[in-house]
């Protein structure tokens, strides 16, 4: 497949092509536009998240296994430029979403610590179980006088 080909928007699903087209104009683009496209672009269109992201890339990927004729040599330096771009915005991606799962996981902890279930009742119980044994202990055992 040459980079000059139109793009095989058949292999992905009607909402991904419509993004697609809709980003070229309503041209149908080629092999090296779509490349020449960072996935940090394609991710700031509304009907394009994770997964079509990743239905994107596996259609792309299979693009440049098809042809010796996308060599290095062929690849523009857009292309390699978005190819260094595409693990930022992964990182970007990622990082984002860690900082949700650490800000529920906060809201959650709060909620658990307000409901007397927190992990530090556990230790305040263990605490408060050993002073209760210590105290038990001097009653019972020292000499009755």
């Amino acid at each position: 497949m040459q980079l000059s080909d139109p793009f095989p928007l058949e292999h992905l699903t009607p909402r991904i092509q419509e993004t697609i087209l809709a980003e070229f104009r309503g041209q149908h683009p080629t092999v090296l536009d779509v490349l020449q496209v960072p996935e940090a672009e394609w991710l700031k269109r509304p009907s394009m998240g994770p997964r079509a992201l990743a239905q994107l890339r596996s259609v792309i990927q299979k693009v440049l296994d098809q042809g010796p004729n996308l060599s290095e040599s062929h690849k523009t330096d857009a292309y390699l430029v978005s190819e260094r771009v595409r693990p930022i915005a992964e990182q970007k991606l990622l990082r984002k979403q860690l900082q949700q799962v650490q800000e529920a996981l906060q809201v959650n902890k709060a909620e658990l610590w307000v409901r007397g279930l927190g992990p530090d009742l556990d230790l305040e119980l263990s605490r408060m179980a050993e002073e209760n044994f210590q105290s038990y202990r001097m009653i019972f055992l020292s000499p009755l006088g």
